[in-house]
């Protein structure tokens, strides 16, 4: 009869710690956001050099990505200001980048 009890405890155990881990790699996964930052990150350098037109708009794996010219600063030295996001479409998730870039 110990025997059994032990048994079924160490199965429930294991299965306990099988849906944990499960879990959390899903989650893992799900929020991975290194790919699309990359990728507004270059987009942003693009549009720095003049090889993309603005306003920008793509969609990258399952993420739409908007880049805009947001209006002139006041401050001359530093430019023009663009505003790049990202939104993934499954989950809500928005990645939102602003850098400066001159005329």
């Amino acid at each position: 009869m110990e025997a059994l009890v032990a048994t079924v405890l160490i199965v429930v155990v294991f299965m306990i710690a099988g849906m944990v881990l499960n879990n959390l790699l899903y989650n893992a996964y799900r929020t991975r956001s290194h790919a699309p930052k990359m990728r507004l990150h270059e987009l942003v350098y693009l549009a720095r050099h003049h090889k993309i037109s603005l306003p920008y708009s793509e969609d990258y794996q399952q993420w739409e990505i908007h880049l805009l010219k947001e209006k002139e600063t006041s401050n001359n030295d530093k430019g023009n200001l663009l505003q790049g996001t990202a939104l993934n479409r499954q989950t809500g998730k928005e990645i939102t980048i602003s850098s400066f870039y001159e005329k």
